[in-house]
Protein backbone atom coordinates (compact mmCIF):
# COMPACT_ATOMS: atom_id res chain seq x y z
CA UNK A 1 0.00 0.00 0.00
CA UNK A 2 1.22 3.46 -0.91
CA UNK A 3 -0.09 6.92 -0.30
CA UNK A 4 -1.17 8.68 -3.48
CA UNK A 5 -3.04 11.88 -4.26
CA UNK A 6 -5.68 12.25 -6.93
CA UNK A 7 -3.74 13.56 -9.97
CA UNK A 8 -6.80 15.43 -11.28
CA UNK A 9 -7.41 17.52 -8.16
CA UNK A 10 -5.01 20.22 -7.02
CA UNK A 11 -4.38 19.97 -3.29
CA UNK A 12 -6.13 16.61 -2.95
CA UNK A 13 -5.55 14.62 0.22
CA UNK A 14 -3.39 11.50 -0.30
CA UNK A 15 -5.19 8.19 0.23
CA UNK A 16 -4.03 4.61 0.54
CA UNK A 17 -3.79 2.71 -2.76
CA UNK A 18 -2.79 -0.87 -3.39
CA UNK A 19 -0.25 -1.91 -6.00
CA UNK A 20 -3.16 -3.00 -8.22
CA UNK A 21 -4.71 0.48 -7.98
CA UNK A 22 -1.39 2.08 -8.89
CA UNK A 23 -0.99 -0.09 -11.98
CA UNK A 24 -4.55 0.75 -13.04
CA UNK A 25 -3.85 4.46 -12.61
CA UNK A 26 -0.64 4.19 -14.65
CA UNK A 27 -2.19 1.90 -17.26
CA UNK A 28 -5.23 3.99 -18.13
CA UNK A 29 -3.80 7.47 -17.44
CA UNK A 30 -7.09 9.34 -17.53
CA UNK A 31 -6.81 12.87 -18.91
CA UNK A 32 -9.39 15.65 -18.57
CA UNK A 33 -10.86 17.29 -21.63
CA UNK A 34 -13.85 19.50 -22.29
CA UNK A 35 -16.96 17.42 -21.94
CA UNK A 36 -15.42 14.44 -20.12
CA UNK A 37 -12.36 12.22 -19.94
CA UNK A 38 -10.21 10.63 -22.62
CA UNK A 39 -7.78 7.71 -22.49
CA UNK A 40 -4.10 8.01 -23.31
CA UNK A 41 -4.63 6.54 -26.81
CA UNK A 42 -7.42 8.99 -27.58
CA UNK A 43 -5.23 11.88 -26.36
CA UNK A 44 -2.39 10.79 -28.64
CA UNK A 45 -4.76 10.93 -31.61
CA UNK A 46 -6.06 14.40 -30.72
CA UNK A 47 -5.06 17.68 -32.34
CA UNK A 48 -3.74 19.05 -29.04
CA UNK A 49 -1.26 16.18 -28.78
CA UNK A 50 0.02 16.86 -32.31
CA UNK A 51 0.40 20.57 -31.59
CA UNK A 52 2.23 19.83 -28.33
CA UNK A 53 4.58 17.37 -30.05
CA UNK A 54 5.29 19.91 -32.84
CA UNK A 55 6.33 22.54 -30.30
CA UNK A 56 8.39 19.97 -28.37
CA UNK A 57 10.30 19.05 -31.54
CA UNK A 58 10.99 22.68 -32.45
CA UNK A 59 11.71 23.99 -28.94
CA UNK A 60 15.43 24.67 -29.49
CA UNK A 61 14.81 26.45 -32.78
CA UNK A 62 12.20 28.69 -31.16
CA UNK A 63 14.63 29.54 -28.32
CA UNK A 64 17.34 30.38 -30.86
CA UNK A 65 15.01 32.67 -32.82
CA UNK A 66 13.90 34.35 -29.59
CA UNK A 67 17.55 34.99 -28.65
CA UNK A 68 18.34 36.39 -32.10
CA UNK A 69 15.35 38.72 -31.96
CA UNK A 70 16.46 39.99 -28.56
CA UNK A 71 19.98 40.69 -29.89
CA UNK A 72 18.58 42.47 -32.95
CA UNK A 73 16.33 44.58 -30.72
CA UNK A 74 19.22 45.61 -28.46
CA UNK A 75 21.40 46.40 -31.49
CA UNK A 76 18.69 48.59 -33.02
CA UNK A 77 18.17 50.37 -29.71
CA UNK A 78 21.88 51.13 -29.47
CA UNK A 79 21.92 52.42 -33.07
CA UNK A 80 18.94 54.68 -32.37
CA UNK A 81 20.50 56.01 -29.15
CA UNK A 82 23.82 56.69 -30.89
CA UNK A 83 22.04 58.74 -33.58
CA UNK A 84 20.12 60.77 -31.00
CA UNK A 85 23.17 61.62 -28.90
Amino acid sequence: MRWIANPLLVGSIPTLASKKDLTLINKFCILKKIGGYMSNKEYQKSVWYKIERYFDRHNHLMEFIRTLLALVTITLQLIILSRIV
